[in-house]
């Protein structure tokens, strides 16, 4: 069921706040992809329309967790917003989940915005660190549900990551890596279950450096741990088969 089902005026209020945010999220798209070099075509796709990836129920959505009441009105929607949805799919099947759909893309639509607006204010760190933190961590959410493009994804994550990690080289293999991962999991099992070890091992890797002290940290190495753990994990050639005449490993 699509967001343009709503009964007027709600409707026409919601798709409002969605284009609006969305108008935001394409400027960051640019900006980020200013600060990038080097993006291919397929990283430039065109954006989904509004209200793409808004369809379909998922596993995810259900596990959300919703206000039990229109009293209770979730981050980012006015009351009457909140009423709207509650009445259109009340005693829907799915409708819970549905909900919880549309609630979540349009706050994530608001955390881009937030971080949009803390980096106008840098000497804000902590804000601007909370919402590149926010944008970061629901990215590979709005990713399966096809809410954003390739192109856009891919500025996100480096907007995100321009905060997240200030040192360029670490932040480059960063974002290598995550684009390297991305590929895979649209290819085979295989290459999805590559994937999903380099996500492994880099979420190892950088709390590994995380957790040590600033002025311990070598974000030299760390760029060079993530290139070595992409090359090994996608580069790599097969370890299983016939190996070739004279191999003595």
């Amino acid at each position: 069921m699509r967001i343009s089902a709503f009964s007027a005026p709600w409707r026409v209020a919601l798709l409002a706040l969605v284009a609006a945010t969305l108008c935001v999220v394409l400027f960051m798209f640019t900006q980020a992809g200013d600060a990038e070099p080097g993006l291919s075509a397929a990283d430039n796709a065109a954006p989904v329309p509004v209200g793409a990836g808004l369809t379909t129920v998922t596993t995810a959505t259900e596990a959300l967790v919703l206000p039990p009441s229109a009293t209770d009105v979730p981050a980012g929607l006015s009351a009457q917003q909140w009423q709207s949805l509650r009445e259109q799919y009340a005693g829907k099947p799915g409708g819970e989940a549905e909900i919880a759909r549309v609630v979540a893309y349009l706050q994530y639509q608001q955390a881009v915005q937030a971080l949009r607006q803390a980096q106008k204010q840098p000497t804000d760190t902590a804000a601007l660190r909370a919402a590149a933190q926010q944008v970061d961590s629901g990215l590979t959410e709005r990713i399966s549900r096809g809410e954003v493009s390739a192109g856009e994804a891919l500025a996100l994550k480096a907007a995100a990551l321009a905060v997240l990690q200030p040192d360029a080289d670490a932040r480059r293999a960063e974002l290598a890596g995550w684009r390297a991962a991305q590929q895979a999991d649209a290819g085979s099992d295989t290459d999805r279950q590559q994937a999903a070890r380099f996500r492994e091992g880099e979420a190892a890797l950088l709390a590994r450096y995380r957790a040590q002290p600033a002025a311990q940290r070598d974000a030299n190495q760390l760029a060079a741990q993530l290139q070595t753990l992409r090359e090994q994990t996608f580069d790599a050639p097969p370890t299983t088969g016939p190996r070739p005449s004279g191999d003595t490993r």
